[in-house]
């Protein structure tokens, strides 16, 4: 059998929750770590699905067990993070950006 991809979630606000729960659902998948801004909001989140939590994005995405991230942040903030998982080869599903423009940035990234 395949090892589990590593989930990390960026954003633990109310979205969040849908996709850890999406993610607990997958076969060959685990939710490892979550970032946020707020250390309570990572804390919280990190404690209560028994995962790593990080304030440090960068700090996240140096973890080996991150092999996939998901952006859960305000969709005005996707960019940013979309393209730190994208420098450091990680697998990001979903929109990325609100419009093209800040697409071909995250496009271009690595």
């Amino acid at each position: 059998p395949m090892p589990p991809y590593g989930f990390g979630l960026v954003g633990c606000g109310m979205i969040s929750r849908f996709h850890a729960a999406a993610i607990d659902a997958i076969p060959n998948a685990k939710l490892v770590a979550v970032n946020d801004v707020a250390e309570a909001a990572a804390r919280r989140f990190g404690e209560e699905f028994g995962v790593g939590w990080h304030t440090d994005l960068d700090e996240m995405l140096a973890r080996d067990d991150v092999d996939v991230v998901c952006v859960c942040t305000p969709s005005g903030f996707h960019r940013n993070a979309a393209v730190a998982a994208g420098d450091i080869g990680g697998w990001i599903p979903g929109p990325t950006t609100q419009s093209a423009r800040p697409a071909f940035g995250v496009a271009g990234c690595r």
